[in-house]
C-alpha cells in the first residue's frame, strides 16, 4: 500500500509548500502504477472513515482538508498527514493537479448545516458551490478518470425516504439542499463526456469505527444528544408536531462504512468501466428505511441508561419532515 503524507524534505510531489513522501509496506515493480486519488474534506467525519477504507488498496492518496485542528486529529488517528489547503484556492488547486496528477477524484469538501445555510447563503454557496467548480474545471484539464461528488439526500426536500427514486423530482427545504443540487445539475452540463461522474446523494450517516473518527458536530442528532446526556442535560428533540406517528421527523440512518464502502466500490467501477453510455450517475445511499428523531433519543437514552424526559423545541429551519 502506498500512503502520500507531506514531510518538510522529502522528494516527491511538492505541494504548497510540503513535500510528499511514500510510505511503503509492499513490493512494486518498476513497471507498476497504483492509482492515485485526491480526496478533498478528508479530515472530515466522512472523509477520514473513506481515507481508512482506502488505505487497505493499493492506491495513493492525497488528502486535502480544512486547517482547523479537529480535521488533522482524525487523520493523525489512521496514521497519514493530511495536505492544508482551500479548495476555492484555484492556484492551490491547480498545484496540487499539477503534481500528484489523480486518476480519481472524490470530492466531500463543504459545509453541512442545512439550519446554517439558510441563514448565511453566500457564505455556503461559495464553499459548496465554488469549490465544485473549482475541483470539476482541473480534473477535466488534468485528465482524471472518474469524479465522485458528495451530494445529499436534502436535495428531495419531504419526501419518504423509503420510497425516494433518484429519478424523483426533490423540493429541497434549505438553502443547503439547493445548492447540493445545483451542483449535481452543473456536473451533468458541463461534462465534457471523458469523466466517468457520480454524485452520491447521502442521506443521514451515522456511526463511526473507532471513538476518535467520530461524528462532533453539534448539529448532528447522535453526537449532540450523546454529550448532552453525559453532560447531564436533558436531549433535545426540534419538532413535535410533524405529521408522522409520534409526531417527530423521519430519517433515514445509514452507516458511514456503508458509505465507505459504496464509494470504495464506485472508485473500481468508475476506473475499469468500458460502457461509457452513463457518464453522469446519481446514486442514494441510505439504508431504505425511515426511523423517527424521538425514536433514535430513545434508543440513545436507553443505551446509556438516561431517564431525562425529552426537552421539546420547534423544528428548525431547514429540516424537511421526512427523508
Amino acid at each position: 500500500m502506498k500512503i502520500l503524507s507531506p514531510e518538510r524534505g522529502g522528494q516527491k510531489y511538492p505541494l504548497h509548500g510540503y513535500k510528499v513522501s511514500v510510505n511503503r509496506n509492499f513490493h512494486m515493480s518498476d513497471n507498476f502504477c497504483p492509482m492515485r486519488i485526491l480526496v478533498t474534506g478528508s479530515g472530515g467525519y466522512i472523509g477520514a472513515h473513506l481515507i481508512q477504507e482506502l488505505m487497505q488498496n493499493n492506491y495513493e492518496i492525497l488528502a486535502l482538508s480544512g486547517r482547523a485542528p479537529t480535521k488533522f486529529s482524525r487523520l493523525n488517528q489512521i496514521g497519514i498527514r493530511g495536505i492544508p489547503g482551500d479548495t476555492r484556492n484555484q492556484d492551490f488547486l491547480e498545484k496540487v493537479f499539477s503534481d500528484f496528477k489523480p486518476s480519481v477524484v472524490v470530492h466531500l469538501a463543504g459545509l453541512k448545516s442545512p439550519e446554517e445555510s439558510n441563514s448565511k447563503n453566500e457564505l455556503y454557496f461559495n464553499n459548496n458551490h465554488k469549490s465544485l467548480e473549482n475541483v470539476f474545471n482541473l480534473a477535466k484539464q488534468n485528465n482524471v478518470k472518474a469524479f465522485i461528488n458528495a451530494s445529499s439526500s436534502a436535495v428531495y426536500g419531504d419526501l419518504d425516504s423509503s420510497s425516494i427514486k433518484e429519478t424523483d423530482t426533490g423540493n429541497p427545504s434549505s438553502n443547503y439542499g439547493r445548492i447540493k443540487k445545483f451542483g449535481e445539475e452543473f456536473l451533468s452540463h458541463n461534462n465534457p463526456g471523458s469523466i466517468n461522474v457520480c454524485s452520491l446523494r447521502l442521506f443521514n450517516v451515522i456511526g463511526s469505527s473507532s471513538p476518535s473518527l467520530k461524528e462532533s458536530a453539534k448539529f448532528h442528532l447522535v453526537p449532540a444528544t450523546v454529550t448532552r446526556i453525559k453532560s447531564g442535560l436533558p436531549p433535545i428533540v426540534y419538532g413535535w408536531d410533524l405529521p408522522t406517528t409520534d409526531g417527530t421527523a423521519i430519517r433515514d440512518y445509514v452507516h458511514i462504512k456503508d458509505v465507505t464502502h459504496v464509494i470504495n466500490r464506485l472508485v473500481e467501477i468508475l476506473i475499469e468501466s468500458v460502457d461509457f453510455s452513463q457518464r453522469n450517475l446519481i446514486l442514494n445511499v441510505g439504508s431504505g428505511h425511515g426511523t423517527s428523531v424521538l425514536k433514535v433519543v430513545q434508543l440513545i437514552q436507553e443505551f446509556l441508561g438516561s431517564d431525562f424526559a425529552v426537552e421539546k423545541r420547534p423544528a428548525r429551519s431547514g429540516d424537511p419532515i421526512s427523508v
